[in-house]
């Protein structure tokens, strides 16, 4: 990731995914830093500038979080819109999100493939 100058103290999410044309010179580091500048650039330039007042979101990059996360809550897009209405909701509430996604993500490696509330 240096070498390819991204300098993000966590750098998931920040290579956009798609197709890359590329030539015989080119090298996996040139490939990296394209995916990086595509994604800088959708992140600076897109919807994330025209957003409501209401989004508790500081930047660009907190809504591409909440965009992986409400895709892993569910496969159908037509419930996105939904999904993401509740979990803004709670973040304006202070709550926690409380969803499969973000515990999965933080159990990492420890994650068993089973979730269950013990009451």
């Amino acid at each position: 990731m240096r070498a390819a100058d991204i300098d993000k103290q966590h750098p998931e999410g920040w290579l956009f995914p798609d197709t890359y044309s590329y030539i015989s010179t080119d090298t996996g580091i040139d490939i990296l830093a394209r995916a990086h500048s595509r994604m800088v650039d959708v992140l600076e330039l897109g919807p994330g500038k025209m957003r409501s007042a209401d989004i508790p979101y500081d930047s660009a990059y907190q809504a591409l979080i909440m965009a992986s996360i409400v895709e892993k809550e569910t496969g159908l897009a037509e419930e996105r819109p939904t999904i993401a209405g509740v979990f803004v909701r709670r973040l304006n509430k202070g709550m926690r999100l409380q969803t499969d996604p973000t515990v999965i993500y933080g159990l990492g490696d420890a994650y068993t493939a089973t979730l269950s509330v013990h009451i």
